[in-house]
């Protein structure tokens, strides 16, 4: 997979993953809410998924909700959260029960994201189908 699906609503965070991530010679798509996420995951399956918890209008939490319910499209990709504040316990034990493959903090170490982008690139999707 080096197919990278940035799902944030700061144009900004958009903005920076995008530039680092097309300079390393991976596809990036982007999307400013959960159903512009969801609209492109119909599409195209074989994302590594970088989903901002917090967003209006159909946040991250809504996102993996719709993902449990539609194992084909859960099982196709591979999930990282990022999450800011409090947000990242409630993320943490999303990653430890499964349901995301990791958790990418904010503010961003941009290092730790091309690392984590190299390592997450070359896997293919494990199958969550069960949790």
């Amino acid at each position: 997979m080096r197919k990278f699906l940035i799902v944030d609503d700061e144009p900004g965070i958009l903005k920076l993953l995008s530039a680092i991530l097309l300079e390393e010679g991976f596809q990036v798509q982007t999307a400013c809410n959960g159903l512009e996420a969801l609209a492109a995951l119909q599409q195209e399956k074989g994302w590594v998924i970088l989903l901002d918890l917090m967003m209006p209008r159909f946040s991250g939490y809504e996102v993996l909700q719709q993902l449990r319910t539609q194992p084909q499209l859960r099982d196709a990709n591979v999930i990282v959260l990022m999450s800011a504040g409090a947000d990242i316990q409630e993320a943490g034990a999303l990653l430890m029960q499964g349901e995301v493959q990791a958790l990418l903090p904010k503010p961003f170490d941009l290092f730790k994201v091309l690392t984590l982008a190299e390592q997450l690139a070359d896997q293919p999707a494990i199958s969550n189908s069960a949790v």
